[in-house]
């Protein structure tokens, strides 16, 4: 008698072959699509808060008026969100090394795929 608790669940409404029960044993390259997915998601987020943080950053500036602290203040923001950024693109970087090194699939052919208009 099979056990009913170790059974794969699937996913009637994925019509992608790689996720059966013959092609993916454990539910390994799922795990894969999922965690790179998350980590792509994240970086995007960090990208879209940069944006905002820097365009505020910029606004701030215009509307200092020469006010030193208030010059400061914005230029502060604008550094911050740059490093931010770099932090992000970093840790995408940090990832990509992990998983040459340490051979996880989901890491090793981790790209970036810009949207087409």
């Amino acid at each position: 008698m099979k056990n009913k608790f170790l059974t794969q669940i699937i996913n009637p409404l994925i019509t992608d072959d790689r996720y059966t029960p013959e092609n993916d044993p454990g539910g390994t390259q799922f795990t894969s699509d999922l965690i790179g997915a998350i980590i792509r998601l994240l970086l995007l987020v960090a990208v879209i808060i940069f944006v905002f943080q820097f365009l505020l950053g910029a606004i701030q500036w215009i509307m200092s008026e020469g006010d030193k602290t208030k010059l400061e203040k914005a230029r502060s923001q604008i550094q911050n969100s740059l490093t931010g950024l770099f932090i992000a693109f970093l840790v995408f970087v940090i990832l990509f090394l992990i998983g040459h090194f340490f051979g996880i699939e989901s890491l090793k052919t981790f790209t970036l795929q810009w949207p087409a208009i």
